[in-house]
């Protein structure tokens, strides 16, 4: 490992140890541009009182560069060692840093590493908690910030009873880790008007009266927040754009805060810009755009269901376009618009809100899921896991598409993510960018074997598949809950595998085991959902339940038109299905005892395919 400007610690050796990582803290601005007293209070705190402290602002006003700030003060004034724990890489970095307290290579370090991010925090905090000698140890965005996943939470809580002489400062947005209360809790506020116009004036002096004019609409449309006043000084010493233009979108943001529901319509606007919703032509899906509201998890009978009135909502308000109606329907935002919503976000925090949408929706459309996941890729490259994570997503939507050159793309897709996740434990060829692990490894390492299953069926090697998707869904129950949406998919994934392989009964147990916990995850309208209802119905079909069959299939081909089009191949597929059980409904009866006994036929000759 690095720590603060090329320290080696821990092991970097085929030893049972951790692979590296870095948690060195980031460079710090000398003087940061009126932070000064705030630094000084700070740094008092940390020398006077061990335990947890809180640095928290509104997003964009500066916590982490605080932070950075303070942490280069503790080292040099104090002369403490200092660890910095980066978003989307809790688990590795605080193990890491348990590691180097408790002076030992990490054997037990890197069991937790590829386990429940929980388990292993929790082994950290302990670690930390027992330490007697004075360390600062900085948790940057603590909250993780809307899409903060379970080894962000796990890292955000539980500080506030820590012992020891080990400080621990958590940096976030106001309200978070509330458990830090007191002295110890320290506000990062905007900056006052006059500050933020003469940091602007400084950097990028008005020619003019009308400049000034527009300098002082772009300070107004800031906030007071650092991250815009930079973004505004860098856009008008490049000659990009004219103060007032990202000005006027922040103003018209800023306006949403009194409206209903104003937090899940921000976070649409976010999605769209992490998608890059104004680069694609036409805009993307409008279905990305659909909050899931979950019901009580005791109340099961009580169906999620999905709510499009945001893009309506946003449209009304001249924020976004929406091309077309139902569900082909398209959402599109301005340039202007999405370079204002990045620029109040940190990759890690789109790149995970993007990721979360996509990997939900996955299977409805392939194509632009597919160019979607590629487009994160590059965009979000240096975040921690994005790139293993998207390849993933890319393998399992091309498994979607019929075709060999599908699979053989899925395929090598997702054997170049197990090679590269293999390597991170392996020292010797892998490059260090390769060897650290980020929060999001175990869930990708299931979804990959998921995939890898997926394949050996489109090879036709059906019994090797699902012993493999039985073992990969098991652990998932274990490591990520039972009602996880990953664990869903991969159960789904078994249920349709033993449909192709004329496992029927065993076929339809695991559809009426998932059912409801599919329903509560996804909502009725996903293609999830609907796919098993579908194999449900042609089981009906298959045991001569014709009329039956035939009820469940209009119902779903309906509900397949409204959620999905008329014209998908899902859709058609089911329709198709419709009118093939109607015919065999009102064959005469020879037809029935043909279809009746292939089903049986099946079914009996599925007893000698090993599974």
């Amino acid at each position: 490992m690095h720590f603060y400007g090329g320290e080696r610690f821990g092991t970097l050796g085929p030893d049972g140890g951790l692979p590296y990582i870095d948690v060195s803290p980031p460079v710090s601005e000398r003087g940061l541009v009126h932070r000064d007293g705030l630094i000084e209070r700070v740094v008092q705190a940390l020398r006077e009182e061990p335990g947890a402290h809180l640095l928290h602002g509104p997003a964009g006003a500066g916590a982490s560069a605080a932070a950075a700030s303070v942490a280069g003060r503790v080292r040099r004034e104090l002369g403490w060692q200092v660890y910095w724990i980066r978003p989307r890489q809790r688990l590795h970095g605080l193990l890491g840093v348990a590691c180097r307290l408790r002076g030992h290579t990490g054997e037990k370090a890197a069991k937790f590493l590829r386990g429940a991010p929980a388990d292993g925090i929790a082994w950290a905090r302990e670690v930390i908690g027992d330490h007697g000698a004075p360390v600062l140890i900085v948790i940057d965005d603590a909250d993780g910030g809307p899409q903060g996943n379970g080894a962000e939470a796990a890292a955000a809580r539980g500080w506030e009873h820590l012992g020891g002489a080990c400080r621990v400062l958590l940096t976030g947005r106001s309200g978070a880790a509330r458990a830090v209360e007191g002295a110890r809790r320290h506000t990062v506020d905007p900056l006052a008007p006059g500050a933020a116009y003469a940091f602007l004036h400084e950097r990028v002096p008005p020619r003019d009266a009308a400049e000034g004019r527009a300098l002082e609409a772009a300070v107004r449309a800031c906030r007071g927040l650092p991250k815009r006043l930079h973004a505004v000084a860098s856009g008008l010493a490049e000659g990009e754009h004219r103060p007032e233009g990202p000005a006027v979108w922040w103003r018209r943001l800023d306006g949403l805060t009194g409206e209903p529901a104003a937090g899940r319509h921000q976070e649409v606007l976010q999605l769209l810009a992490a998608v890059e919703a104004d680069r694609v032509k036409g805009g993307v899906p409008r279905r990305w755009c659909a909050v899931v509201h979950r019901p009580d998890r005791d109340s099961p009978s009580a169906a999620a269901r999905l709510d499009f009135s945001s893009a309506e909502f946003l449209e009304e308000r001249g924020l976004v376009t929406v091309r077309g109606t139902g569900p082909d329907a398209r959402v599109a935002i301005s340039p202007g618009l999405g370079a204002a919503l990045r620029c109040d976000m940190r990759d890690g925090q789109a790149s995970a809100l993007a990721l979360d949408a996509l990997d939900f929706w996955s299977g409805h459309e392939v194509e632009q899921e597919w160019e979607a996941f590629t487009r994160i890729a590059d965009r979000y490259a240096g975040v921690p896991g994005v790139l293993l994570r998207a390849d993933v997503g890319r393998g399992l939507v091309a498994l979607e598409t019929p075709g060999r050159r599908r699979v053989r793309q899925a395929e090598d897709t997702v054997d170049r993510v197990l090679r590269r996740m293999k390597r991170s434990g392996a020292i010797d060829p892998a490059p260090p960018s390769e060897r650290s692990v980020s929060d999001d490894h175990l869930r990708v390492w299931y979804r990959a074997w998921t995939a890898l299953a997926w394949v050996t069926v489109r090879r036709g090697r059906w019994p090797e598949a699902v012993g493999t998707i039985k073992a990969v869904a098991a652990d998932q129950g274990e490591d990520l809950g039972p009602d996880h949406p990953d664990t869903l998919r991969s159960e789904a994934l078994l249920g349709g595998i033993l449909k192709a392989a004329y496992q029927d009964e065993e076929a339809e147990d695991v559809y009426r085991r998932i059912r409801e916990r599919q329903v509560r995850g996804f909502g009725e309208e996903h293609y999830l959902v609907l796919a098993a209802r579908f194999d449900l119905a042609l089981a009906r079909a298959m045991r001569g339940e014709f009329s039956g069959a035939r009820a469940d299939l209009g119902r779903l081909a309906e509900r397949c038109e409204g959620t999905l089009g008329a014209g998908q191949p899902f859709t058609r597929h089911v329709r198709g299905a419709e009118k093939w059980v109607a015919k065999m409904g009102t064959a005469r009866y020879p037809a029935k005892v043909a279809i009746t006994f292939a089903g049986w036929t099946m079914k009996k000759a599925s007893r000698y395919v090993r599974i």
